[in-house]
């Protein structure tokens, strides 16, 4: 009984430490291509091979692993469209860099650094 009052203590403790460090149990990064049409991306994080490939119709976020150093993401349109594809990299929700082409064919990319 005394030694699950201590656990149970303990987790309170902990949790109690990561509200209040403002710490998150989950990862705040996340890359965006919004474009209506066909379209084809991958992304890197810090010094990774770019093995992160899509090929998707549509808006779409992805979570990524937290970037030591960089984070790019690259998105290609499939089609002749002149609509604007856009690629963004979020961090706790909100766009910390973002870059956009109208062309057809077009491609744009993005970078964050956080040096």
């Amino acid at each position: 009984m005394k030694t699950r009052i201590i656990i149970g203590i303990l987790v309170v403790l902990v949790i109690g430490m990561v509200i209040t460090s403002g710490c998150s149990l989950t990862n705040p990064y996340q890359v965006r291509v919004i474009y209506p049409g066909q379209w084809s991306a991958m992304y890197c994080v810090d010094n990774s091979e770019c093995p992160f490939i899509y090929s998707e119709t549509g808006t779409m976020t992805y979570d990524i692993q937290t970037p030591k150093v960089l984070a790019i993401i690259t998105a290609s349109k499939k089609d002749e469209s002149s609509q604007r594809l856009t690629v963004q990299i979020l961090k706790n929700g909100n766009v910390i860099e973002s870059n956009s082409t109208d062309a057809p064919k077009g491609a744009a990319t993005c970078k964050y650094n956080t040096i």
